[in-house]
């Protein structure tokens, strides 16, 4: 895929997140189904994917390298935990905050770069 197609689609992600500003809190914080997670769970759970993203994989996608493995149910549970802490609206700044990030660093590769298998 090329690295303008990547960003197109990975910038819609900040509108999807924007169109949840009709939430209320409660809607927020209410699962959406017994034993789920609520919207603000899901929310800040593809927010902190997306940090570990730019903060611990995108410095190791180069030439050569192999990515190490996540555990995935303590980093999600970590993340869920950390909805409960904060407002929705502050979820979801943190979650466009979070995507803008990645957005700035894939800017920065070079197209050279860009299609080296790591």
């Amino acid at each position: 895929m090329k690295k303008s197609e990547v960003i197109k689609d990975l910038a819609k992600y900040k509108d999807w997140v924007d169109s949840l500003q009709l939430l209320s809190e409660q809607q927020a914080n209410t699962p959406y189904q017994e034993g789920k997670w609520s919207p603000k769970e899901i929310v800040m759970h593809m927010a902190e994917w997306d940090r570990f993203t730019c903060e611990e994989r995108l410095p190791e996608m180069q030439e050569g390298n192999v990515l190490k493995d996540v555990p995935f149910e303590p980093f999600n549970e970590e993340a869920a935990r950390l909805a409960n802490g904060k407002t929705f609206e502050e979820i979801l700044t943190y979650a466009k905050e979070q995507r803008e990030r990645i957005l700035e660093r894939l800017q920065q590769v070079d197209e050279t770069e860009w299609i080296k298998e790591f």
